[in-house]
């Protein structure tokens, strides 16, 4: 019997994290931790551009009192992205390095205040749009201050968007296994690669899950994160590019999923 499990939280339950009940500590800002065991990554899509893009990455001290000053140093970490594609069964390539600029390897947390942004410029033209990319970064040194294990490391998720990323109304079938009877709005589909996107698993976990358009038939096919299971797709599931909606029906195990997303806009 094939098990699945949410390895996650409510996609919600990781927007305003508290962490100022515990001891003090330097960590990367992430709104949705992995739970796979894998590094925490940020998402940075772009439309393609001759002007630089600049991306903010941010690190934090968790503390409920103000930083007294520390001094972050950090790096860039490929093993850290070499672990992120082997857990998530990813093919995120590094970031070729005339593709960006991060000026410097430290960033300073001012006395008084607890965050502090990396800017990360990078080049969208220099990008293969076909591709997905990542800048792996981890926290070598924190003026003494502890840094929070989980959170030592980043990775930012680099695309230039495709034509299915957006913002759509999420809509899911009465008897579908989790969150069946969804109509609900606001919710995203992120750029993966040139044909794929990815969105919180039926709206609702952390888990992501994939849809691939096939450019020529507009058949979609999904997949989701490894803890979650082999998926089977049913082969009604399509892009419509007229009505700009995506219709999936899949299982996961014992589980069945149908869904249907209507782009409202763009993200």
């Amino acid at each position: 019997v094939l098990m699945f499990s949410l390895s996650s939280c409510l996609k919600d339950d990781n927007i305003d994290q508290d962490f100022t009940k515990l001891s003090a500590s330097v960590l990367f800002e992430s709104l949705s931790p992995n739970g796979e065991g894998a590094s925490n990554t940020l998402d940075a899509q772009f439309l393609p551009s001759e002007e630089p893009s600049v991306f903010d990455v941010a690190v934090l001290y968790a503390s409920s009192n103000k930083s007294p000053g520390i001094n972050v140093s950090f790096e860039l970490a490929p093993d850290v992205l070499t672990k992120y594609n082997e857990v998530m069964e990813a093919e995120v390539e590094l970031a070729p390095a005339d593709a960006y600029t991060i000026t410097g390897n430290s960033v300073t947390i001012a006395s008084g205040t607890n965050r502090a942004i990396i800017p990360v410029t990078i080049e969208t033209m220099k990008l293969d749009p076909s591709k997905l990319y990542g800048i792996p970064l981890t926290i070598t040194n924190s003026s003494g201050v502890d840094v929070r294990e989980n959170f030592k490391t980043v990775i930012v998720l680099i695309a230039i968007k495709n034509e299915y990323d957006g913002v759509y109304n999420y809509k899911s079938a009465a008897d579908q296994s989790l969150n069946g009877g969804a109509d609900e709005n606001g919710a995203e589909l992120i750029t993966v690669d040139a044909t794929t996107v990815r969105g919180y698993l039926v709206n609702t976990y952390t888990n992501q899950a994939y849809y691939k358009v096939d450019p020529t038939t507009n058949l979609v096919t999904v997949r989701v994160d490894p803890s979650i299971g082999a998926v089977t797709t049913d082969p009604s599931s399509h892009w419509d590019p007229e009505t700009r909606t995506l219709y999936a029906k899949w299982t996961a195990g014992s589980r069945k999923f149908e869904e249907t997303y209507t782009r409202t806009g763009g993200r």
